[in-house]
């Protein structure tokens, strides 16, 4: 299940790594808001975009989703071979 809010440009970003590879998932706007305890329970940035799967904690950071959908989910590709993600700000 993917959190996100429609008018976040950030969480576009996994959308369209989604759509992309033609990947139909849940999406969902955070429990009781951003920011809220609800939504810090379940990650304590409490903001959007983030990603609860069944085999993985949860994962936070538009790249950092799209890194883990590019590794479990690597048909169709979306980097070039021997590509690398670079996050900004050294992350």
């Amino acid at each position: 299940k993917l959190y996100q809010l429609a008018v976040s440009p950030i969480a576009a970003r996994v959308r369209i790594a989604l759509y992309a590879k033609g990947m139909t998932l849940l999406f969902a706007a955070p429990p009781g808001g951003l920011g809220t305890g609800a939504c810090r329970k379940i990650t304590p940035l409490g903001k959007v975009p983030f990603l609860v799967c069944d085999d993985c904690a949860v994962i936070a950071e538009s790249a950092v989703i799209n890194e883990y959908l590019e590794e479990q989910f690597p048909d169709p590709a979306l980097l070039r071979a021997g590509a690398r993600l670079v996050l900004p700000y050294g992350i």
